[in-house]
């Protein structure tokens, strides 16, 4: 079921519905239906997306800041992340595309929907998913992570 709400979320994502930086919530449900989510899915969704936002103040406007510290796994997140998705963060955090603060929202947002496991793919898309929505704030960011997940990882160099 939660990997529904994953659904849901890339939906969103892939459609440009989250451009708007105050979309009608209303609106959105309407269209998440025709598009055959179910209203419980859509909710759960939406709730995601709100405690996403919430947690924006703790955020510096640097996103990129390395935190310049280790960063010890636990058991649930390395079952969750797994290894490939733990060096694929670690990778963000070395290129300066994500800060210590924007890592750890990243996965604080994994874990809230609550999946068994999450491959590097969806990492990669709940990734720029959260950056999207620091959008204002790191830019440049967002174009870096657009290219790694879409394979273009030679333009970063």
């Amino acid at each position: 079921m939660n990997e529904d709400i994953l659904n849901v979320l890339m939906f969103l994502l892939e459609n440009g519905m989250m451009d708007d930086m105050d979309p009608d919530q209303d609106s959105l449900a309407a269209t998440l239906s025709e598009a055959g989510f179910h209203h419980r899915e859509i909710n759960r969704a939406f709730d995601w997306l709100e405690s996403l936002n919430e947690h924006f103040d703790a955020i510096p406007a640097t996103t990129s800041q390395h935190s310049g510290g280790f960063r010890i796994y636990s058991d649930e997140e390395t079952e969750k992340l797994g290894m490939d998705g733990i060096s694929f963060l670690a990778d963000l955090e070395n290129r300066g595309i994500l800060g210590g603060a924007t890592r750890e929202l990243v996965i604080e947002r994994i874990l809230a929907l609550e999946v068994a496991y999450i491959d590097v793919d969806d990492i990669k898309w709940m990734t720029l998913f959260v950056l999207m929505n620091l959008h204002g704030r790191d830019f440049n960011s967002n174009e870096l992570l657009e290219a790694i997940i879409f394979g273009e990882e030679d333009i970063l160099h």
